[in-house]
């Protein structure tokens, strides 16, 4: 490994740290978590604090008569992520700066099946001024947009999107045009890439689960999951690795919109409940759970829980991750999706499969998107290091 090499990797050990920590961080803190000597973290913290990425505070005594603890955090206009969700009836755009909090947040309202066009003209307006503005002041590191399907390895094409009626559609390029024709700058903000959302709710999950092993399952449009083994996010040859909601839970089962008979989804997704309980299509996906009866809440939360168990039993999994609207069902579903799995899953002669509630369970996949975005700069910040002449170019 180069010098360069050594040196754009430990700065991104520490600005990982300091960029996810819930409070600010000392030098000696971050020694001790990133197993770097104090000298070397110093020297790092210098070259992230000139470069604008991030911010010392005052100096404060904590007892003794020691030295006083430098807090560190990140630079709020260091960087900003740009997430954008694409769901059935609606999108949405985040601007998240590098120290969490939000620059800007708008939501669309709309009907999005087989309108990918439509989609991106919607994203590209909400987006638009936010980028324009931003491009002159700070780093845009990425655009990433969540999609309830399959991608392509390249993220610049939805492979399959059965419950948007989306297939082989090149959604970054569309996003990318129609942008184009509505930013009047031409440089400063980096070409969209596409991400599946179940996976990049997992991403948000990751941050406090680090090096766990659990499976996400995410209800929106469809339902989505994500299997994460050790921190790591298990994707399969085809990218279709983690799809709980094409489970077959029995195969004598309504048709499902991917085509085959008896899927988890033609059970308990958002089409599915609408279909099965006759609720509107005007009801926002978001606020059909709090539509439902207790009788259908049950019988959602049993299939689901049928749909885990094989999955937890192959994988021998200890945790499932409840999010979107089953996250927001959360307190009338975790008993019986527990005692589901419970009586049918092998894994749990062992020990009791953990049914947890998902840490963000509205706009997963925007969070998830925007910090995505981040992690051009989070995996090598050198190139985003602003000079004397103004912010890197990304």
């Amino acid at each position: 490994m180069q010098p360069t090499d050594v040196r754009s990797h430990n700065l991104a050990r520490v600005l990982r740290r300091i960029a996810f920590a819930e409070d600010p961080i000392s030098r000696a803190d971050l020694a001790h978590s990133t197993g770097l000597t104090k000298p070397t973290v110093s020297k790092l913290v210098d070259q992230l604090s000139a470069g604008g990425l991030l911010i010392e505070g005052e100096p404060i005594r904590l007892g003794g008569s020691g030295r006083p603890m430098i807090p560190i955090s990140a630079a709020g206009d260091g960087a900003v992520g740009i997430g954008i969700e694409i769901s059935a009836d609606h999108v949405a755009v985040l601007v998240r700066r590098l120290d969490g909090s939000t620059a800007a947040k708008e939501i669309e309202a709309g009907t999005f099946e087989d309108a990918p066009e439509a989609a991106a003209r919607a994203a590209a307006r909400l987006l638009a001024p936010h980028v324009e503005t931003l491009a002159s002041q700070t780093k845009i590191p990425g655009i990433s947009a969540a999609i309830p399907g399959r991608i392509s390895h390249d993220r610049s094409v939805v492979a399959s999107a059965p419950n948007l009626g989306w297939e082989g559609i090149p959604f970054a390029d569309m996003l990318q045009r129609e942008l184009g024709q509505r930013v009047k700058r031409r440089s400063g903000y980096p070409r969209p890439r596409l991400g599946n959302d179940a996976r990049l709710v997992a991403r948000t999950e990751m941050l406090t689960r680090r090096g766990e092993s659990f499976i996400v399952v995410h209800g929106e449009t469809g339902i989505g999951g994500t299997v994460v083994i050790n921190g790591q996010i298990l994707h399969g040859d085809q990218g279709w690795a983690g799809e709980i909601g094409h489970v077959v839970v029995d195969p004598n089962g309504p048709q499902c919109r991917c085509g085959r008979s008896g899927c988890l989804e033609s059970y308990a997704s958002a089409w599915a409940i609408r279909r099965k309980t006759g609720l509107s299509e005007d009801i926002p996906i978001n606020e059909l759970p709090s539509k439902l009866a207790p009788e259908a809440l049950d019988e959602m939360a049993y299939w689901l829980g049928i749909g885990l168990s094989s999955t937890i039993t192959l994988l021998d999994i200890p945790t499932v991750v409840l999010a979107g609207y089953f996250g927001r069902m959360f307190p009338q579903i975790q008993q019986s999706v527990g005692e589901t799995i419970n009586a049918h899953s092998l894994a749990a002669e062992d020990r009791p499969v953990t049914i947890a509630e998902a840490a963000i369970s509205d706009n997963g996949p925007l969070l998830g998107a925007a910090i995505y975005s981040l992690q051009p700069l989070l995996d090598n910040p050198l190139p985003y290091l602003r000079t004397d002449s103004g912010p890197a170019a990304a």
